[in-house]
């Protein structure tokens, strides 16, 4: 009845933080200036924030960043990681998802640009 029992919703903690602390540990850490540059471009007025916080000093990766307004940031920071990286893990998805997307037009311009400047030559 959308009641959740107490061993119920401890199962679902555990197994979220579980979810979080796998992805924590095994995606590859990347930093990207070019990455960080396209997110402030196009998020001009949003802190980048790493929903996987940091290993050790190393943040992960920079490919996961999402787009928060600076009161945002400061509540995420204050009141955790695990459960905030878990139910916005689409946020980050789709972040990275649209910087694809913009890399793949950015190619796609580029070979329209050689091969006009091709038919142009001949």
């Amino acid at each position: 009845m959308g009641i959740i029992s107490a061993t119920t919703h401890k199962q679902q903690i555990d197994c979220y933080y579980q979810l979080f602390l796998k992805i924590k540990t095994n995606i590859q850490y990347v930093k990207s200036k070019m990455y960080m540059n396209w997110f402030h471009e196009r998020y001009p007025n949003r802190d980048p924030h790493h929903p996987f916080g940091s290993i050790g000093s190393l943040k992960t990766t920079d490919y996961f960043c999402v787009p928060l307004t600076r009161t945002e940031h400061q509540h995420v920071d204050a009141a955790g990681e695990a459960y905030w990286a878990i139910d916005n893990l689409d946020l980050a998805l789709n972040t990275a998802i649209e910087y694809i997307s913009f890399l793949e037009n950015k190619i796609i311009e580029s070979n329209l640009l050689e091969k006009r400047c091709q038919l142009n030559q001949n």
